[in-house]
């Protein structure tokens, strides 16, 4: 789970921190004002742990050129390129979730056994909340990416470097140019690497029993998965393949719902019931296999089927929700995108529903929306407020901003007629 965020110099991100941020959230705003570029930069620091990436490589997935993450003034492009180079950063605090820490201990005791008997009880990962710091430069003649700064350690719960054990990984300026260095746990000698390498060191493979909070942080941040649902996508014929997470764009939809169905049946009928239970009109959902072995998705609705080539926008949209809530492998945080769209807004209370209800089991929802009408179904605690200033994104808490933002606060405190959260947004109160 994601507890706090710091983003410096990343698009419109300039200068933004999110403390805390929800396990629960929604992000409101009108279009263009930066929500997508909170995602995209979580989705980027992510794929750099991905295993042996690059910085090349987890720039591929990413919405815009790597030149085009990076912030500019009013000169845009054109004034970037005049400079040597740019930089951003990205700072999280993060908490392991139980699985992942289970899951490398386990890893660490079959690693071990029969080594170290007398210590195989004994826990190896034993902090859990950790910061992590990215910062990534750009060379503008030849568009090389390199890391200027690596940072993993341990804080305590109000936000304090734990002094009480060295960082993980840290940059260091004893020499010069300065070097990154990792910190091998219960030893005294570490390793240091040339600072400017093309590649985190979070994402190297390293010995698990050395190295436990780092493997357990990299395995965090792998499980990280961030939607922009495409109807084209999902609408394709898919060929016939074991899907266990849905793909960021949807294209993997027909898969996912056959390796469902064809692996856990009752987690399929149970994700059946709840569609029909969205949509009351749809008597059943079924995938249909062609003779070449490609997967098509089907509704059945007044005994006509219908396949996904033909279905509405929305319904394909809700189903792809249904496989982002319901994965067959575990998500630690899931970013989507406007999961309003394509749907009647008399749905988006179940919408609601789902979402939050997803969000109370072990994985940090973070959505983000310009409806009007969504705000209204989550807690003040939940919603976060974005705008932008001067060119500039900023997030704010929604209940920072006092009372009378809410239909009952403002009923309370008005005998004219009041106006809701939804009609306070459409009006453009919040910026729009």
């Amino acid at each position: 789970m994601i507890r706090r965020v710091k983003i410096t110099g990343y698009k419109s991100l300039r200068d933004v921190e999110i403390n805390p941020l929800p396990q629960i959230t929604l992000i409101f705003g009108p279009n263009a004002a930066g929500k997508s570029n909170l995602f995209d930069a979580l989705g980027l620091l992510s794929r750099t742990a991905g295993a042996n990436a690059t910085l090349k490589d987890a720039f591929r997935a990413h919405r815009g050129t790597p030149l085009e993450a990076f912030s500019f003034d009013e000169t845009g492009l054109e004034g970037l390129l005049k400079k040597k180079s740019a930089q951003f950063t990205i700072e999280v605090d993060v908490s392991l979730s139980d699985s992942v820490i289970s899951l490398v201990e386990a890893e660490i005791k079959q690693m071990r056994s029969g080594l170290t008997e007398e210590h195989s009880k004994e826990r190896r990962i034993v902090e859990k909340l950790l910061r992590y710091r990215l910062t990534v430069e750009i060379l503008t003649d030849s568009g090389h990416l390199r890391v200027l700064d690596e940072y993993l350690a341990a804080v305590s719960r109000t936000g304090e470097r734990k002094k009480s054990r060295n960082p993980f990984i840290e940059s260091v300026y004893e020499k010069e140019p300065g070097r990154i260095r990792l910190r091998m746990e219960g030893q005294s000698h570490p390793t240091d690497y040339e600072m400017g390498l093309d590649y985190t060191l979070v994402s190297r493979p390293l010995y698990v029993p050395h190295y436990p909070h780092i493997t357990a942080f990299r395995e965090e941040l792998k499980r990280w998965r961030f939607y922009y649902l495409s109807p084209e996508a999902m609408r394709a014929e898919a060929p016939l393949k074991q899907v266990e997470v849905l793909d960021y764009m949807g294209e993997d939809l027909a898969p996912y719902f056959n390796s469902l169905k064809a692996t856990n049946e009752k987690q399929f009928n149970t994700l059946v019931k709840t569609f029909r239970t969205i949509l009351p009109q749809i008597e059943k959902l079924d995938i249909e296999r062609s003779a070449d072995g490609l997967l098509r998705l089907t509704v059945q609705e007044n005994g006509i089927h219908y396949s996904a080539r033909v279905v509405s926008e929305g319904t394909l949209r809700l189903l792809g929700l249904l496989a982002i809530t319901n994965p067959m492998t575990p998500a630690s945080v899931v970013g989507y995108e406007e999961p309003e769209n394509g749907v009647h807004p008399r749905r988006l209370a179940l919408i609601a529903r789902l979402l939050i209800g997803a969000g109370q089991r072990d994985t940090q929802f973070i959505v983000n929306s310009h409806s009007p009408v969504l705000p209204e179904y989550f807690d003040d605690i939940n919603l976060i407020m974005c705008r932008r200033l001067s060119g500039q994104t900023v997030f704010e808490p929604f209940d920072s901003l006092g009372n009378l933002y809410r239909k009952e606060d403002i009923e309370k405190a008005l005998e004219d007629e009041p106006l809701p959260l939804s009609s306070r947004l459409v009006r453009g109160d919040y910026g729009g």
